[in-house]
Parts: structure tokens; sequence; C-alpha cells
């Protein structure tokens, strides 16, 4: 049962963001916030080859000029099969295409290479991406650890919530998984809708009819992938607002922690509900007040930059005569010019980030479910 309303919840939450944040001011806890904020996902973000290309190209031009023969000749209902056929076969070798690209651009020898080098690349990056994965797992927890007590470490809740970031980690994998998977089956749904529907021939004339058709033959997948969108964004941001919470402040692993959550989601559904409701429009205003806010930086930055280019140019090159000092203080001072100005601009999310992070807080400690509320110390 709530205790406080939401306006009281969102005072709190702001009133414990300036403490955080400007009592007292610190550039170091400041700088460091943003690292782990940003980690944590707060901050809201090509000779043998050559000859058969050509081939090809040869067959397919060939094959185009017999479809509208057939066109000419036969039935439109047989034409239009021979152009699926035409961009079937185009499609299956769409891959074999690229290759033969690479192999003409880069001179490669051996399509082998080719593969070998695509393979090794596929593979760096999903690499990435699970080390990526990880560590916004891991960082999850140092980032609730930074605003639970109010301190801007990293090694120590890094190591301290090893499990729970392992849990979140492996259930971030899974979804994604679950994600590519239904991602590809709505694409081959989708092609074989449009393939056999003659929405994707080549010749199509698009008008008011055929839009209305292709709305009617893509609108069922179209809605299963808005729903799924829509429900991982709700689980999404249950979890990082409240499960990943009580994986903390429990030291437990993501299913118990779900569980519990469950349970107290059903016994405060509608608190639940506004809670959603609230953090939308908090969002929306958000978004709003860091779009200004960056805008005018930005401008800021552009005329400071112009300013100081300006006079630069105006002391080495026009009064000196020497373009090649010009050009290396451009890039000895243009880099960190550049670095602050990416700092600023993304210092603008981290009050934000910190205030909705104290609200769901806020929230949960509100809702009597053994959870404390934070101090204002």
């Amino acid at each position: 049962m709530a205790k406080l309303t939401m306006g009281e919840i969102i005072g709190k939450s702001f009133n414990r963001t300036i403490l955080i944040l400007f009592k007292p001011f610190s550039w170091k806890k400041w700088l460091l916030l943003l690292f782990i904020a940003f980690l944590a996902g707060a901050i809201g973000s090509g000779s043998g080859g050559g000859g058969s290309s050509r081939s090809r190209a040869k067959k397919a031009e060939a094959a185009e000029q017999q479809s509208v023969q057939v066109g000419d000749t036969a039935s439109a209902e047989q034409a239009l099969k021979q152009e699926s056929l035409i961009k079937a076969e185009k499609k299956t070798n769409l891959i074999a295409g690229f290759v033969d690209l690479i192999l003409e651009k880069f001179h490669f020898k051996s399509r082998t290479i080719v593969y070998l080098l695509l393979g090794a690349g596929a593979f760096i990056l999903l690499a990435f991406f699970v080390l990526l994965t990880w560590i916004v797992a891991r960082f999850k927890f140092v980032w609730l650890n930074a605003i639970l007590k109010n301190e801007a470490s990293i090694a120590r809740p890094f190591l301290e919530y090893k499990n729970q970031g392992h849990s979140l980690f492996k259930l971030f994998i899974i979804l994604s998984l679950i994600s590519t998977v239904l991602l590809g089956l709505l694409g081959f749904w989708v092609y074989s809708l449009g393939t056999s529907s003659g929405i994707f021939a080549s010749q199509q004339q698009w008008d008011l009819a055929q839009v209305s058709k292709a709305i009617k033959i893509f609108g069922l997948p179209f809605i299963v992938l808005v729903i799924w969108i829509i429900v991982m964004s709700i689980f999404y941001v249950y979890l990082d607002h409240f499960v990943v919470t009580i994986m903390a402040m429990d030291h437990c692993s993501f299913m118990p922690a779900w569980r519990k959550f469950c349970d107290i989601a059903r016994q405060n559904t509608k608190d639940f509900f506004l809670f959603l409701l609230m953090l939308i429009a908090l969002g929306l205003g958000a978004i709003i007040a860091t779009g200004l806010i960056s805008l005018i930086i930005m401008l800021a930055i552009m005329l400071l930059g112009l300013l100081l280019g300006g006079l630069l140019y105006l002391l080495v090159v026009l009064l000196l005569k020497a373009k090649l000092l010009f050009m290396v203080l451009s890039v000895i001072f243009g880099i960190p010019f550049v670095a602050v100005a990416i700092i600023l601009l993304a210092s603008v999310r981290l009050p934000f980030a910190v205030f909705f992070r104290n609200f769901s807080l806020y929230f949960l400690s509100n809702l009597d479910c053994g959870y404390k509320p934070l101090p204002l110390e």
C-alpha cells in the first residue's frame, strides 16, 4: 500500500539528485558517475572472381529480357511467375555477388580468403556484443550501488555483485537470442508473403490499391513486431528499475528476484501502472529538456570553436604565414576541445539518469514491501 503521493516521491527524488550531484560538487565524482551510468546503459542509446561476376550479370540480363518476351506472348500471370523466379535467383546470388565485388575491389585471388575474412569479422562483432552485454550487466549493479550509497566507487561493487551480474548477463543473452530468432522468422514471413503476392516484383507499379494490398498483407507481421517491442520495453523498464534492485538488495539471481517482483506487482497493480504512466510522462519531459539544453550547449560550443579557430588562424596563418604550424596546433588543441564537448553533451543526461534511478527506488520503498526508503543525508 502506497504511503506517499507521486508528487512527494518526485520531490524526494529531485532533492536526492541535488544531494548526490551538487552537495558537495566534485568533478571527479561527476565524471565517475557519468562513466558508470554510460556503461550501465542509463545515459537516456572485398582474379578470377571478376569473370564470374560478369557472367552472372549477363545471365541476369538475359533472364530479364526473356521475362519481357514472355510478358509479350504469354499471360500476365505467367509473366509474374517468371519475374518472381528471377527475383528469387537474384536474392540467392546476393551473398556471392557481394563476395565477387570484394574480390574485384581488393584484388583477392581466392574466394576462400574473403569468406574467412567475413567470418572473422562476424566473429569479432559477436564477441564485442557479448563483451559489451557482460559489461552492461555488471555495471547495472555498480550504478545502483552509486545511487544507493551516494558514492562513485567501481571496483568494490563490481566484485560484490558478481553473481547477480552474471545472472543478468545470461538473461540478456537469452533475450537477445529470442529477439534475433523472432526477427528472423518475421523477416522470412514478410519475404514469403511479399514474394508470393508479387509485392516485391521489380516492375511493380505502386498506387493506392497496391499500398492497401501491402498493408493487408504485411499488417499481421507488423502487429506482431509492435506487440513484441511493447512487451519487451515494459519488461525492460520493470527489470531495470525493480528486478535489478531486488537482485542487489536480496543478493539473489534473476528468477527469485523476478518471482518476488511479480508478487509485489500483483499486490500493487494500480501503483505499478501509475508508475509506468508517470515514467512515460517524465521521460517525455526529460527528452524535451535534454534536447533544448543540448542544442544550447552545441551552439555555444560551435561559436566558441569558431572564435578560437578564427583567432588561431589570424595569428598563425595570416600574421606568421605558417600553415603547417596551424594544422599541427589545430590537431593538438582540437582533440581535447572535441573531448570536452562530448563530455559536456553527455553530462546533460546525468542529472536525469540519477533522478529516474532515485524515483524508482523511492517508489519501491513506498510500497511497504520490506525495503527501506533512501536517506536524505
